[in-house]
């Protein structure tokens, strides 16, 4: 009985440490194929970032599949490889925290070695998660009427808005697709900052 609750406990904290792992970063799954649309399997897979110290790696299996794990959140560059096929560069693929992304590419043959880049948004469709995102250049920020904090700048973001503070409290007071200001959790660069007591952001990020 002892041995059993020890393979329990030690199974429970595996499963704990591979939830907070899956949380703390992105995941990239994704298929190769050639210009047929048929299947490449052995095809290398590179990941690169600034926020990476070194590369993520992966090679598609037999069915032209892949997967890139435990990525931190940031903007990535991703190159296809396999000897006999145009080499291929995904530039300015964003991760966000905790999210899970597929990506189909394909390859051309190459008669003539050849690097094909792509610079762009990426047709990236996030399969485990719905919601609002709201994206702003530089040059918009520049641009838009706001404050000296965020709050000014989200109501922009389809569904949110300003919430009358019946309270008299201070905090962000944003209602999002009908919310109260309670239900709302804040995080910045991935660290939960919403206070307990009243669903506001506790730390407030000026510009």
């Amino acid at each position: 009985m002892k041995k059993f609750l020890t393979v329990l406990g030690a199974m429970l904290i595996l499963t704990m440490s591979f939830s907070y792992a899956q949380e703390q970063a992105g995941q990239l799954f994704g298929t190769v194929t050639d210009e047929e649309k048929a299947s490449l399997p052995g095809v290398t897979i590179e990941g690169t970032s600034p926020k990476l110290m070194g590369t993520v790696t992966a090679v598609t299996d037999e069915m032209g599949r892949f997967r890139l794990r435990n990525l931190r959140p940031g903007t990535y560059t991703i190159v296809f490889t396999l000897p006999g096929f145009a080499t291929l560069r995904r530039e300015g693929i964003v991760v966000a925290l905790g999210r899970t992304y597929y990506l189909n590419v394909s390859l051309n043959p190459a008669v003539i070695e050849e690097e094909i880049t792509v610079v762009g948004e990426s047709p990236m469709v996030d399969i485990k998660a719905s919601g609002t995102t709201l994206e702003i250049s530089k040059e918009m920020f520049n641009k838009l009427p706001k404050g000296r904090d965020f709050t000014t700048v989200v109501t922009f973001a389809s569904g949110v808005n300003d919430e009358i503070e019946l309270t008299g409290s201070s905090g962000t007071g944003l209602s999002m697709d009908g919310a109260t200001s309670s239900e709302n959790t804040f995080f910045v660069d991935g660290v939960n900052t919403t206070n307990l007591f009243t669903g506001d952001t506790a730390q407030q990020v000026v510009f």
